[in-house]
């Protein structure tokens, strides 16, 4: 017997085996949905509906958590996003149960020409009446300005992290709150550059081509919250396709 022939029947040693042991891949957060454990349901009942429309292959993680919920992890972030954009729900024995991304996404919303002496529950009460919910407490901004010994100064804007209501939904770009008996109109934008007179991206309202026009509301004494909207699309739109959604194989 050959040297070669007597190597290649030995047992293997521990490193070697340890090199040929595949890492455990550990999924990320985005790639998990939820749904409402329904107590007429049994975990199987759950993972076999979004393997009927996904594929069971593409199903990695599924359990029971906390808040009576049901949680499943898919192979990717990308059939996340399929998932979600052709079916918001399903039904299973007659019930149906609507499909949540496990983290809801974010989108910072910058507060403009707000002046400091206002408290932040007041810009926040304002934020919450558009019907979005905060996902961090409201912040100053710095100014900006240039020299260490001026570093400390803030601005006039303030920034906070709402929760996305929908895929898409749209932003009151102004409207008027009143503090200490007195109206202020505040601005408000996502962290992309954002023009107050023609909601054009890329410049700001004093770098405006078009002159101002009547976009926003005169500051009256009336009470009722006074807005102007603008479409702020926080993801692709999707549309219910017509045919079953095509997923990758995966190797």
């Amino acid at each position: 017997m050959s040297q070669t022939s007597g190597n290649q029947n030995m047992p293997p040693t521990y490193v070697s085996a340890v090199k040929s042991t595949p890492k455990p891949l550990f999924p990320q957060k985005n790639q998990a949905i939820v749904m409402h454990a329904d107590e007429n349901l049994k975990l199987f009942d759950y993972v076999k509906a979004i393997g009927d429309i996904i594929g069971p292959k593409h199903i990695t993680f599924a359990s029971r958590i906390s808040n009576n919920r049901i949680c499943i992890y898919l192979a990717n972030p990308d059939i996340v996003d399929q998932l979600l954009g052709s079916h918001s729900s399903i039904t299973i024995q007659n019930i149906v149960l609507n499909i949540r991304r496990l983290i809801a996404p974010t989108k910072r919303i910058i507060i403009s020409n707000i002046s400091p002496y206002i408290p932040h529950n007041v810009a926040e009460n304002a934020i919450k009446s558009l019907g979005l919910q905060t996902a961090s407490p409201i912040s100053f901004l710095k100014a900006g300005i240039p020299g260490d010994e001026y570093s400390h100064i803030m601005s006039f804007r303030r920034q906070v992290y709402v929760f996305s209501p929908a895929e898409n939904f749209e932003l009151h770009t102004s409207l008027v709150i009143s503090f200490d008996n007195q109206e202020n109109r505040i601005f408000l934008s996502t962290d992309k550059m954002e023009c107050f007179i023609c909601k054009q991206l890329g410049h700001i309202a004093s770098n405006c081509p078009k002159p101002p026009t009547s976009n926003l509301l005169p500051i009256t004494t009336d009470t009722t919250p006074q807005t102007t909207t603008t479409s702020l699309p926080v993801r692709e739109t999707r549309t219910e396709p017509s045919q079953p959604p095509q997923f990758p194989s995966l190797p």
